[in-house]
């Protein structure tokens, strides 16, 4: 006999889940967690556990991607709900990789999300990343192919432009100008360009057509190679030379004003994965051991950052510790002398 509708229900963490009294012995969730659920009938007591989740599964985007050995991509994941419907995580989320060897998790981002490199091929198969919050999963798979140079850029100062090329890389010319990619004329005079480890956004870094600051300008790269203007931001207001390059995964640019007044210093700018846009750290710019910045290099690892400098009296090159969430430098003492300027 059913005797759900006669028994009296409760739930030992109101927190988790509470019951109605219409009809007898529904439950419903409040928050995510576990609680003991108690039916008491004519002083016989019975009780289970009741555990609420988040919602019924994880989605994880992208559902498969390729990646060429050395680079990285973010990806995301959202709590799917009962009706079909999606939210962003309201819980802690995890990530692991079934073949940390061939791609693995490299830092956690916004919203659950986290950006996942690539070390060594997987072939034809596929590696399987996981995410995990609370007792709901969601799987993502990185195929890790050995990637080809198809595009390359050049600043054209003089022209205020960004020459390309499809690149041959077995034969003669191996450098092609790719006019009908077109040479989009920016209205400033571009002092370097570099392109991201996955080949998704470019980075001019010059002086504004006017001549009155130093700004960096991200792209959007095609699969044709041609390139779409995103928003500029500016590195500092005045114009100066510089360098620049972005860390191994395409988290951070890095731009090093070489002025020897009160704005040199190293100025990071963290890349957004999906946009390409570029947002200033917090403390840049970074300005301890700099003295006459010509040059920057960071570690395969991401993990640090060296400059050169050409110093007053002698050169010298300036280590730093980067922040793997944050791009934020931390300098490292002491600064490694060299014998001569650079």
């Amino acid at each position: 006999m059913n005797v759900t509708a006669f028994a009296t229900w409760a739930a030992g963490d109101a927190s988790v889940a509470t019951f109605s009294t219409s009809p007898a012995g529904l439950a419903t969730a409040v928050a995510a967690g576990t609680t003991q659920v108690t039916a008491i009938l004519g002083g016989i007591v019975g009780a289970t556990n009741l555990t609420v989740t988040n919602g019924i599964a994880l989605v994880a985007t992208p559902a498969s991607n390729h990646l060429a050995v050395g680079n990285a991509t973010a990806v995301s994941v959202v709590e799917l709900l009962p009706n079909n419907t999606t939210q962003p995580v309201t819980g802690t989320v995890t990530w692991d990789s079934a073949t940390p060897s061939q791609a693995n998790v490299i830092q956690y981002g916004a919203n659950g999300g986290a950006i996942v490199a690539a070390f060594a091929s997987s072939g034809s198969s596929a590696v399987s990343i996981a995410a995990t919050e609370g007792a709901l999963t969601g799987i993502t798979t990185i195929t890790v192919d050995q990637g080809t140079t198809k595009y390359a850029y050049v600043s054209d100062n003089a022209n205020g432009a960004i020459d390309s090329y499809t690149v041959n890389v077995t034969s003669a010319p191996y450098l092609t100008p790719s006019s009908p990619l077109g040479t989009p004329t920016e209205g400033f005079f571009p002092s370097q360009t570099v392109v991201d480890p996955n080949g998704h956004y470019l980075f001019s870094v010059g002086i504004n057509n006017g001549g009155t600051a130093t700004v960096a300008t991200p792209y959007t790269v095609a699969p044709s190679g041609a390139l779409t203007t995103g928003t500029s931001v500016t590195v500092v207001s005045s114009p100066d030379s510089t360098y620049s390059l972005v860390d191994p995964y395409g988290r951070f640019l890095f731009v090093a004003d070489q002025s020897a007044g009160s704005s040199a210093g190293i100025y990071v700018f963290a890349i957004d994965q999906t946009t390409g846009a570029l947002t200033p750290v917090s403390g840049s710019p970074f300005t301890a051991n700099v003295d006459g910045l010509c040059g920057l290099v960071v570690d395969f690892s991401g993990t640090y950052l060296y400059a050169s400098n050409a110093g007053a009296s002698t050169g010298y090159v300036s280590a730093y510790q980067i922040n793997s969430s944050t791009g934020a430098l931390t300098a490292l003492s002491p600064a490694m002398v060299t014998a001569a300027p650079p």
